[in-house]
Order: C-alpha cells, then sequence, then structure tokens
C-alpha cells in the first residue's frame, strides 16, 4: 500500500504501479476513473467528509470511518465498497 499526498492509500493489480487520488479538497475525497484497482481510504480521510465514488470498473474499495455523505455514480462490473 502506498499513501499519497492527499492521504488516498491505493494498491493496483500486479506490476501496475499506484494510481493518485482523482482529487482531494478540505472536507471532500473523490475516487473516480479506476479499473481493476484495490482502493482504501482510512478513517482520518473520511471522518466528517463528501467522499465521492464515481467512474469505478471492477474495483474493491474499503471505507473506514464515518463519511458526511457517500456519493457513488457510474459503478461497473463486480466492484466491492466495504465498510
Amino acid at each position: 500500500m502506498v499513501d499519497h499526498g492527499a492521504g488516498t492509500i491505493l494498491q493496483s493489480g500486479p506490476g501496475a504501479p499506484p494510481a493518485t487520488t482523482a482529487y482531494s479538497l478540505a472536507g471532500e475525497v473523490s475516487l473516480a476513473d479506476r479499473a481493476g484497482e484495490r482502493l482504501a481510504l482510512s478513517a482520518a480521510q473520511v471522518d466528517r467528509a463528501d467522499v465521492t465514488l464515481a467512474a469505478l470498473k471492477d474495483c474493491r474499495v474499503r471505507i473506514a470511518g464515518c463519511p458526511s455523505t457517500l456519493h457513488i455514480s457510474n459503478i461497473r462490473q463486480g466492484n466491492n465498497i466495504l465498510k
């Protein structure tokens, strides 16, 4: 697992470089346009934040903490969203 500047912990498939967060603003975290990745958001990132998951295909997402709002759109094929 790799911690990128925005704090999102990501793990890509074998041999693939880790992806980066689509964007992360104060109180807002977004994961978008991903395919075949394992993604995790920590409680420190998620607590009281607006979280958006968009355009994910065959991804596994683990969300810790309690987001203020969770927006989900355009999720395709075999995604797992875990709390």
